[in-house]
């Protein structure tokens, strides 16, 4: 008796293991989005292609990136809005990464500053269409500078110009786009509406921006009192992860460490190859390119693509000096950002248990 029953609790976990499973490997049919993509790629390879006639790729990998997040935040709507988002990405990315710069002895202000971005993006609740993409690519970019101790303030006109171009490559695509592919508009939410989600006086709305800006700020503790090498990986994998519902949350941890491991073994794999300058740029395109096509379809995927995507763009910036940590860093700090993540929600699980019935309908 006692081996039947413990055969049946066996089965029972194995049967949900699999449902588990199946649930982080699956992959929803979606529409590729054409021109998302193609303002995504060319966003991201323009300053490097710049950054190489001009011998200047440890800064235009900077630039690629906020092009990858500029391209990231379009979306369908009216020429004016796509403009509008466009510029707001910009000049928002550009800024956050100049403070992150300037801000590299100054943790008293960047943490405040941080916890406070990280509370206003939770309150939008997921509702926030691409107002809220641009303020999580922005914390993501301060995040990045903040971290980048390589790169001095005196350097930031060689790097801000990089950021034009990819703004200039994604306005010039967008023009272009509006009149090519007209029925590429459609719905969108429009900007009034998405911070009328943000300025709202749900206690639950501001508990889960609460739990999410404790979680960031002890992701920011560990980096900084372990002296973790690229530590911002860990911030953001705490970003890009958490979300309002706490089973989506759960996926997303499993689904952010299986697409980061592959995306190491490939990068390790395009480290140990060594292909010539003008092959990672083409990869950089790739993986850009992509990241749009697979951002509905599961996530595993895209952290995949965007892993590749980075690991690519620092090999660039050490060219001739290949550095095969970056992997193992980049490993290491999601494993870390994964175990807050899953600490954090286990925790205040717990704590929306005390929380009235009648304050759980937002």
């Amino acid at each position: 008796m006692p081996f039947v029953h413990l055969h049946r609790i066996g089965r029972y976990y194995h049967a949900r293991t699999r449902r588990h499973a199946r649930r982080i490997l699956k992959t929803e049919d979606a529409p590729p989005p054409m021109v998302w993509m193609i303002i995504c790629s060319l966003g991201t390879v323009a300053p490097l292609l710049v950054g190489t006639i001009r011998v200047e790729v440890p800064f235009a990998i900077y630039g690629a990136l906020a092009g990858y997040f500029i391209g990231l935040s379009d979306h369908r709507g009216s020429l004016l809005n796509r403009l509008v988002i466009a510029t707001l990405s910009f000049i928002t990315n550009a800024l956050c990464f100049s403070l992150g710069i300037l801000w590299h002895q100054k943790l008293w202000i960047f943490v405040p500053f941080s916890l406070v971005a990280a509370y206003g993006l939770r309150l939008f609740g997921g509702k926030g269409a691409e107002l809220e993409r641009l303020l999580l690519f922005s914390l993501i970019n301060l995040m990045v500078a903040r971290y980048a101790f390589w790169i001095a303030p005196g350097d930031l006109p060689s790097v801000i110009p990089y950021f034009l171009i990819a703004y200039s490559t994604a306005i010039a695509v967008i023009l272009i786009s509006q009149y090519v592919h007209p029925e590429y508009q459609g719905k969108f939410l429009p900007a009034q509406h998405a911070l009328r989600q943000a300025f709202t006086l749900n206690p639950l709305r501001h508990f889960y921006s609460f739990a999410y800006l404790f979680t960031v700020g002890i992701s920011i503790l560990c980096v900084e009192c372990l002296h973790m090498p690229r530590g911002y990986w860990t911030v953001i994998t705490v970003l890009l992860i958490l979300k309002p519902d706490h089973k989506e949350s759960f996926y997303r941890v499993f689904q952010r460490l299986f697409g980061s491991i592959l995306g190491v073994i490939a990068g390790e794999l395009l480290i140990l190859i060594g292909p010539p300058l003008s092959a990672m740029i083409g990869i950089s395109f790739l993986c850009a390119l992509l990241v749009p096509y697979v951002w509905n379809r599961n996530y595993w995927l895209v952290t995949f693509l965007a892993t590749l995507l980075v690991i690519s763009l620092l090999s660039m910036a050490l060219y001739g000096h290949l550095d095969n940590g970056i992997t193992w860093f980049r490993l290491q700090a999601t494993l870390a950002g994964c175990f807050i993540s899953l600490l954090s929600l286990w925790v205040f699980q717990q704590l929306e248990k005390m929380i009235p019935k009648q304050m759980l309908h937002d």
